[in-house]
């Protein structure tokens, strides 16, 4: 059973709201919502796994991202991409080496101006 994490951004107002929602959309994988908070000011992501067969829609304000454990980075395909592109003299190429140190507890996500790193800090595990 393939797994699918998740990222939904939420204004702190909105995390009650949201977990409801989670739970009623999604059957969420260990039962664990983590919270990220952010330095944005009263911008967090709820961070989740759910089972890939399950949905291929997702709440608003959410993404599909990947983890690389070993330093707790989210990211977006997209943004590795580009980070493979901005560190790699505008050449993509899969093959390069990342030092995932440099992008510990982050999440990373490109948009139409390029490649955003944001900080995260784990403030709470929610267990649904």
């Amino acid at each position: 059973m393939n797994n699918t994490l998740i990222c939904t951004f939420v204004k702190k107002a909105e995390i009650d709201d949201v977990l409801n929602d989670l739970q009623d959309y999604y059957s969420i994988r260990n039962n664990k919502v983590f919270l990220l908070a952010t330095p944005q000011k009263f911008q967090y992501i709820l961070s989740y796994n759910i089972n890939h067969e399950e949905r291929v829609e997702f709440l608003q304000n959410s993404i599909l991202v990947h983890r690389k454990k070993e330093s707790n980075t989210l990211y977006t395909i997209n943004a590795l991409n580009e980070l493979i592109i901005t560190i790699n003299n505008g050449v993509l190429d899969h093959s390069v080496q990342l030092n995932w140190e440099l992008y510990r507890n982050m999440l990373l996500v490109s948009n139409e101006t390029g490649l955003k790193k944001i900080k995260t800090e784990l403030k709470k595990i929610y267990h649904l």
